[in-house]
C-alpha cells in the first residue's frame, strides 16, 4: 500500500515517518513553515531511542495530483479541520477512474468521535482509528514520539459495519490479497511504474524520494513479493490477517453507528505493525474511540490550568463522570478504564527523549502555539452535544468548553488561565 498523510502533525508525521522507514511510499500534507521545512531537510523524528530523518513528498495541497488506486490515505488533522480537509481532497482523481472518495480507503486517525460521520459525507471507505501515540510537535519539519517501546498503539475498524467483513474494495488490494503496486501519487503525471511519487521529477526509478533513499527513505518496491503482504503483524500471503486481540462484535453503540472490520483494514493494520506500532484490527473499535473521548475530557483542563494546577484532578474527575452519564443515557458503549490498562499494558510507555519530558497533550500544544483553534468542541463540546440531546445536564464540560473558546480568543498562555474562572463550574 501506499500512504497519503492528510496532516503531518505530531500524530500523522509520525505515522507517515515509521511507515516510510519500513520500506512504504509516503507522501506527507502539511502547509505553513513545517511543510517548507519538510521540503527542505526532510522530517525528522525523535524518539526515546533516538532520531532519525526521512526525505518524503510533500504538498499544501491537491492542485494537480492523481492518486494511484492502491493508496491509503491517513487523515489527521485535528477534529475541527475534518470538514474543510476532506472537502479539499474528496474529489482528487484517482487513476483509472473515480476521486479519492469513491475508490481510496480513509483512515481518521484523530480524538474524538464526530470525523467518521463527518467523513462520510465525503469518502465512502472510512476506517476509524482509536490513537494512543503520545507525540509532539517541536518546531517546524521537527516532531518527538515519546512512546516507548512502541511508539503507539492503533486500533481500527470500519465505520459503518454494512461496509465491513470481507467486502473486495478498490483502492489496489485484489481479490487474491495482494496489492498492485503500480504507481503512487502523481503531480502533472511524474510517476514512473517503478513507484514512488514524483514533482517535476524528484523520484528514482527505484521510487525512493529525491532521486536518493536517503535516512530512512521509502523504498518503491515497499516491502510486496508478487505473492501479496507479508508482514511481521500477520498478514499471510492469502491476504488474511490476524487481528491479535481479536475484534468483538460491536455493542451498545446507540448513536454512535455500528462499526466492524475488513480486509483493507487488517492489510493496513498488517504495514503498521510492521512500522512499529501496536496494531489491533477491532470490529468495536468506536467503543474504544468512545472509551479515549473519555479521557480527552480533561486535555482542556491542562492546557488551560497546567499538568500540576490543584484544581486539575478533582476537574477531570467531574468532566469525565458527566461523560458517562451521558453516554449511558444515550446508550453508546465504551470501553472501561480496566479494559484500556490491560490493552496498552507496558507496550506505549511515555518517556524523555533527548532528556526532555513530554510537554503536554494535543491540546496544550495547540494552545502553546497561539493556534486559532483548538479540538475542544469536539471532545468537551461532543459531550455537551450528546448531553442536551438526550436530556443529561452537563455544566462542566461546557464550561470547560467555554473556557478554551475564551482562551484562544484572548490568546491566554498554556496553564495561565484564572482557575477561579472555572472553580465554579457545575
Amino acid at each position: 500500500m501506499r500512504y497519503l498523510i492528510i496532516g503531518a502533525g505530531a500524530v500523522g508525521g509520525t505515522i507517515g515517518a515509521l511507515l516510510a522507514a519500513a520500506g512504504h511510499d509516503v507522501a506527507l500534507v502539511a502547509r505553513g513553515a513545517h511543510l517548507a521545512a519538510i521540503r527542505d531537510r526532510g522530517l525528522t523524528l525523535a524518539r526515546p531511542n533516538g532520531e532519525q530523518t526521512v526525505r518524503l513528498p510533500a504538498y499544501d495541497g491537491p492542485a494537480g495530483l492523481v492518486c494511484e488506486p492502491d493508496t491509503v490515505v491517513v487523515l489527521a488533522v485535528k477534529s475541527q479541520d475534518t470538514d474543510a480537509a476532506l472537502r479539499t481532497w474528496a474529489d482528487v482523481p484517482v487513476r483509472g477512474g473515480g476521486t479519492l472518495g469513491t475508490e481510496l480507503p480513509v483512515l481518521t486517525a484523530q480524538n474524538g468521535v464526530s470525523n467518521e460521520r463527518t467523513a462520510l459525507r465525503y469518502v465512502e471507505q472510512v476506517h476509524p482509528v482509536c490513537v494512543w501515540l503520545p507525540a509532539t510537535f517541536l518546531e517546524p519539519g521537527r516532531i518527538s514520539a515519546e512512546g516507548h517501546p512502541h511508539p503507539g498503539m492503533l486500533h481500527l475498524g470500519r465505520y459503518p459495519a454494512a461496509a465491513a467483513d470481507g467486502v473486495d474494495r478498490p483502492g489496489g488490494v485484489d481479490r487474491a490479497g495482494g496489492v498492485d503496486r503500480a504507481g503512487g501519487v502523481d503531480r502533472a503525471g511524474g510517476v514512473d511504474r517503478a513507484g514512488g511519487v514524483d514533482r517535476a521529477g524528484g523520484v528514482d526509478r527505484a521510487g525512493s524520494a529525491d532521486g536518493a533513499s536517503g535516512a530512512g527513505g521509502a523504498s518503491g518496491t515497499g516491502g510486496l513479493d508478487s505473492g501479496g503482504v507479508d508482514r511481521a503483524g500477520g498478514v499471510d500471503r492469502s491476504g488474511s490477517a490476524d487481528s491479535a486481540s481479536g475484534a468483538g462484535a460491536a455493542s451498545g453503540m446507540g448513536g454512535a453507528g455500528r462499526t466492524g472490520a475488513d480486509d483493507t483494514g487488517r492489510i493496513v493494520a498488517a504495514d503498521l505493525t510492521g512500522a512499529g506500532f501496536v496494531t489491533r484490527v477491532r470490529a468495536d473499535v468506536m467503543r474504544w474511540k468512545y472509551a479515549k473521548l473519555l479521557s480527552n475530557l480533561g486535555n482542556a483542563v491542562q492546557a488551560l490550568l497546567g499538568p500540576e494546577a490543584a484544581e486539575a484532578a478533582e476537574l477531570r474527575a467531574r468532566l469525565r463522570a458527566e461523560g458517562m452519564a451521558v453516554l449511558d443515557r444515550a446508550g453508546i458503549g465504551y470501553a472501561s478504564t480496566a479494559e484500556e490498562a490491560a490493552e496498552r499494558g507496558d507496550l506505549v510507555e511515555t518517556r524523555p527523549v533527548s532528556g526532555r519530558p513530554r510537554a503536554g497533550g494535543s491540546t496544550w500544544q495547540s494552545l502553546a502555539r497561539g493556534t486559532d483553534t483548538v479540538e475542544t468542541d469536539h471532545l468537551n463540546g461532543e459531550i455537551v452535544l450528546l448531553g442536551r440531546l438526550h436530556g443529561v445536564p452537563t455544566p462542566v464540560n461546557l464550561a470547560v468548553q467555554s473556557a478554551m473558546r475564551r482562551a484562544v480568543r484572548e490568546r491566554i498562555p498554556a496553564g495561565q488561565f484564572p482557575p477561579a474562572a472555572l472553580a465554579s463550574a457545575g
